[in-house]
This record gives structure tokens, C-alpha cells and sequence, in this order.
């Protein structure tokens, strides 16, 4: 077993960026920044095997808001800010030189900010305050 492997946590950080800018009636432009954090441990004690954690997250969205649509069809800007939490599983293998491949899904909810509807569109998940993330193909060396 490495060095790499003995410790039996991992505090994880991530940061998404998204922008759309197709504007037409179903989707509209779209602004996302997002960061947050996350504690997981190993269940083995180790660094790698399966892992649970929990984090935090902050979102922010700027985009029309279909929701304020007037009768001249003229779309409605809007911001938003949320803060939530989250619970994920996952798996981590390790070669014995350090680098690794893992996946990881988190399922979160967000407790602050409004349920607007930016478009009808893959957000449509986030605007009912729920989040999920999905780290399928990470892949990573452990200092």
C-alpha cells in the first residue's frame, strides 16, 4: 500500500462554468457559476474502495426567466443564488504509483434562492432546487 493510500478522507473542491447563447423560445441565454465543497470518507479506512460524503454548494444563474414573458414576447432577465447541500457515493481505484480513477454521484438539494424557470431545458432539475452531480471519468493523481 503507498503512501497515498492510508489516509481515510479527502475534502474535494469543484468549480462549473456554463453559458448558453442560442436565445431562441425554448431555451434562451443561460448563465451558471458554480463551486462547492465536499468531505468523503473511505469506508476501508483508505484511500481507495467506496467512499460517502457530504458538501456544499453555491450556484449562480442569470438568464430570462420564461415564467415573465409580457404579450409583445419581450424575455425577462433574471438572477439567481442558491446555497444547498448534498450526499454522494462513490469508488476510487488506485495504481500503486498514485494515480487513480474513480466516478462519484451526488444527489443535493438547495435551500436558498427561487424555483425560476430559465428556459426549458437540462437546468430544468436545478430550477425545482434539486442538484445532481455525476463524476463518471475522473481521473487524478493523489499527492
Amino acid at each position: 500500500m503507498t503512501e497515498q493510500n492510508k489516509r481515510g478522507a479527502e475534502i474535494v473542491f469543484s468549480v462549473a462554468i456554463s453559458s448558453r447563447r442560442d436565445g431562441g423560445y425554448l431555451f434562451g441565454e443561460y448563465d451558471m457559476f458554480s463551486v462547492g465543497g465536499q468531505y468523503r470518507y473511505f469506508i476501508r479506512g483508505e484511500q481507495k474502495g467506496f467512499n460517502i460524503g457530504g458538501g456544499i454548494k453555491y450556484t449562480y444563474e442569470y438568464g430570462y426567466d420564461s415564467d415573465l414573458w409580457n404579450s409583445t414576447y419581450e424575455y425577462k432577465y433574471s438572477t439567481n443564488h442558491k446555497l444547498g447541500a448534498s450526499l454522494g457515493l462513490g469508488y476510487r481505484y488506485f495504481t500503486n504509483s498514485g494515480p487513480y480513477w474513480g466516478f462519484n454521484l451526488s444527489y443535493g438539494r438547495y435551500f436558498t434562492g427561487n424555483k425560476i424557470n430559465f428556459g426549458r431545458s437540462i437546468t430544468e432539475l436545478s430550477n425545482k432546487n434539486r442538484s445532481i452531480d455525476i463524476e463518471f471519468l475522473k481521473l487524478g493523481y493523489a499527492f
